[in-house]
């Protein structure tokens, strides 16, 4: 929901992506999820990578990423008996939050 002080030109609210992204000169997309810890995890993609992404649906992410405990220790790692392993996890971009990145600078959503 926004508030009274969110400035709505910063936000996508359009068909076009590429369009905007254009518009608004991105030249990076950060991508982000929290983690269970609340946590912002992701990877920021150059603008031609995150459109991609969005024709094919999918972005991958190591799983590993949301195994992180909130004092930086791999939660299931070898030293609690688990096998390490870190398969790619398939996450689908939503341009519905696609926005300027709130104080990343010019040329970041």
């Amino acid at each position: 929901m926004l508030d009274k002080n969110t400035n709505t030109a910063n936000l996508f609210n359009g068909n076009d992506p590429k369009a905007w992204l254009t518009q608004h000169g991105i030249n990076e997309v950060e991508c982000l999820v929290p983690d269970m810890n609340g946590v912002l995890r992701g990877k920021a993609l150059p603008t031609a990578k995150f459109l991609k992404a969005l024709e094919d649906r999918a972005l991958y992410l190591p799983s590993s990423a949301f195994l992180v405990s909130i004092d930086g220790r791999y939660s299931g790692s070898i030293d609690e008996g688990f096998a390490y392993s870190d398969p790619d996890m398939r996450m689908v971009p939503d341009v519905s939050t696609l926005c300027l990145a709130p104080g990343a600078g010019a040329g970041k959503a």
